[in-house]
């Protein structure tokens, strides 16, 4: 059984990573040629904090080049992590080169399947 410390039991835990490399394309690096890193979808998994367990959200094409379903902007992203830790992404704002600045340029939007399912 998984001890949940009492501390983190309502916390949101987030891993995000590449969701493949992709799958054609040459890379030229200072290590020569090989598969370029996809720029066009990523993988997340979410836990606690809100977030309802035990869903799939989003698909890509069978190469797992190009998300085709659910797609998600990543200023919804940025809204809906801010959203879950009880933060207005629309009232947020921090100071940038002398300007107050908002943490997704005035876009965004709550994505609400993450938390109803």
């Amino acid at each position: 059984m998984l001890f949940v410390a009492p501390s983190i039991a309502g916390a949101n835990q987030m891993l995000f990573g590449e969701n493949t490399a992709a799958p054609k394309g040459p890379n030229k690096s200072a290590w020569g040629n090989g598969r370029d890193h996809n720029p066009t979808s990523f993988t997340m998994w979410m836990a606690g904090g809100g977030v309802k367990g035990g869903q799939t959200i989003g698909t890509t094409d069978e190469l797992g080049l190009h998300a085709i379903e659910d797609r998600m902007q990543i200023r919804d992203l940025h809204a809906t992590i801010l959203n879950l830790m009880g933060l207005n992404h629309m009232e947020l704002t921090y100071m940038f080169h002398g300007r107050q600045q908002r943490p997704t340029q005035n876009e965004g939007n709550f994505l609400e399947k993450l938390v109803t399912g």
